[in-house]
């Protein structure tokens, strides 16, 4: 239909996107740990970690939930074939996706806010460092937050949904 031909295509934008931002960060602070140029180029490390990491993240949760929604499309088809049309819309693909975008901005607020950058005098340099703000550094908030919100929403929810909505395809084929 013409909603999972937009959702494909959205998918492997951001499935793109995820594999630039992630390999060219890695690579590059691969590369200057790896001549040990760290010294010299420590505050590229620093922007990199700070501003593209969370990118990364936040491109690797929009592909996972378009993968979901390109699931319950499929699940829409099979099990509801006539009203699977009603969804197959372009603007209902849009919708959609600009939901999951929404969505996974929402759930990536608290990574862009638990961190920033300042400078500190290193060797008598300033150099730029990453630190936590004191509400981040909260035992319960790492351990419910980060830990069971993130990856509830960014891996086990999806899977569940996944799994899911293919055995009732099966069903529905068997």
């Amino acid at each position: 239909t013409t909603a999972v031909v937009i959702l494909l295509r959205s998918l492997s934008i951001m499935d793109s996107l995820f594999l630039i931002f992630y390999m060219s960060s890695v690579s590059w602070v691969y590369f200057i740990l790896r001549a040990e140029l760290g010294g010299r180029f420590w505050n590229s490390i620093q922007y990199i970690w700070y501003y593209v990491h969370p990118v990364t993240i936040l491109l690797q949760t929009i592909s996972v939930w378009i993968v979901v929604t390109i699931a319950a499309h499929r699940f829409l088809a099979v099990k509801l074939p006539l009203h699977a049309r009603l969804c197959s819309s372009k603007y209902f693909a849009g919708f959609q996706l600009c939901l999951v975008v929404l969505c996974s901005v929402a759930l990536m607020i608290p990574q862009y806010l638990d961190s920033y950058l300042t400078t500190i005098r290193l060797g008598g340099k300033d150099r730029l460092v990453i630190k936590r703000k004191d509400f981040f550094y909260n035992e319960e908030y790492q351990k419910y937050f980060k830990l069971a919100v993130s990856v509830t929403f960014r891996v086990y929810l999806p899977v569940l949904l996944c799994v899911t909505l293919t055995v009732g395809i099966l069903q529905c084929l068997a």
